[in-house]
């Protein structure tokens, strides 16, 4: 009893030193002292048999007193677990034996024919010759045979379509940018202007991305290792911050664009969470009835705005610097 006693205090001196929270160090003591009457052994513990007992009256003793050596999580309590506590399933192929489902049935490419042949035969369809010699089509990204009969198929599909329609539009968003970075480096000569244009677009498209998906920029280079695998090289987060009122400017610009000529209504509020500071957000309909909201003015503020400078600051965004007409309002 004296060995157990020594033991238990053992553990409650390593639970207490080896955990941080002490509030957890006294629930681990609590619960060995709970469970004093237990004996541990060199495979797990048992319960510690009555006073006065000799080992050969132990032996005599039927199995249903005698306890095996078990766990001490097997004494201790389990919590219960939530309803959406839950293992994901995973998708699995079916056993041996198991008829599988039809699949798409696999083309093989034809002799004497190259895929190159395949591209003077279709021009203008986004496909290219891939690093494995394969036909490849960009606009939705996947290898085609160069087998005739699934090239026409392929190119008469509604996801090719769609895909070519939005690599056109990629195409030229990209044209787009190049030429307001031009402008934007007469204007304001920044540091990296001399890049390729390839590798500035690419990283404006970035930023833009990262700020409509809510991601903090500073975890761009937690990303930086995989987006470069698209042979297009990144930067530090400082230096992407450096591009933030090139991608404001343009973002001031669609807004501008979109609710030209429209009914719009303005919203705005305020907030203290970080400090005082002032959202406009202007609400309009598209020409397809569909409901549009964007951010036209955020402002941080040292202490809270009357009704006169709330008044000045819409007019200054609406009438002076986006020329909106006042009947629109």
């Amino acid at each position: 009893m004296c060995e157990n006693l020594l033991m238990h205090d053992v553990i409650i001196q390593a639970a207490a030193g080896s955990v941080t929270d002490p509030a957890a160090a006294c629930i681990i003591a609590s619960c060995i002292n709970r469970f004093s009457h237990i004996q541990f052994t060199q495979h797990g513990f048992c319960s510690e048999p009555a006073s006065g007992c000799s080992d050969s009256e132990l032996t005599d003793l039927p199995n249903s007193r005698r306890e095996s050596p078990r766990s001490l999580l097997d004494v201790l309590k389990c919590p219960d677990p939530s309803t959406l506590a839950r293992k994901r399933a995973i998708k699995s192929k079916p056993p041996v034996g198991v008829k599988k489902s039809k699949g798409r049935a696999q083309v093989s490419d034809p002799k004497g024919v190259l895929p190159s042949d395949r591209l003077k035969e279709f021009p203008n369809e986004c496909l290219k010759i891939n690093f494995s010699k394969k036909l490849f089509c960009e606009a939705c990204r996947e290898v085609v045979s160069h087998k005739k009969s699934s090239v026409q198929t392929h190119l008469k599909s509604n996801k090719h379509k769609k895909g070519k329609d939005r690599l056109q539009r990629k195409v030229a968003s990209e044209m787009d940018i190049a030429k307001a970075l031009k402008l934007y480096d007469q204007q304001n000569h920044p540091v990296g202007e001399t890049l390729p244009d390839s590798v500035r677009v690419y990283r404006i498209r970035v930023l833009t991305a990262m700020l409509k998906s809510g991601t903090a920029i500073s975890k761009i280079d937690h990303f930086r290792e995989l987006l470069e695998e698209n042979a297009l090289a990144l930067t530090s987060t400082p230096n992407m911050r450096q591009l933030l009122p090139f991608v404001l400017g343009r973002e001031s610009d669609r807004v501008k664009a979109a609710i030209r000529g429209r009914p719009i209504s303005i919203i705005f509020d305020g907030t203290t969470h970080v400090c005082e500071a002032l959202v406009i957000v202007v609400r309009y309909l598209t020409d397809e009835w569909v409901i549009k909201q964007d951010v036209c003015r955020l402002m941080l503020l040292a202490k809270s705005m009357t009704g006169e400078e709330v008044a000045r600051q819409i007019i200054a965004v609406f009438l002076q610097k986006w020329e909106f007409h006042l009947i629109s309002l």
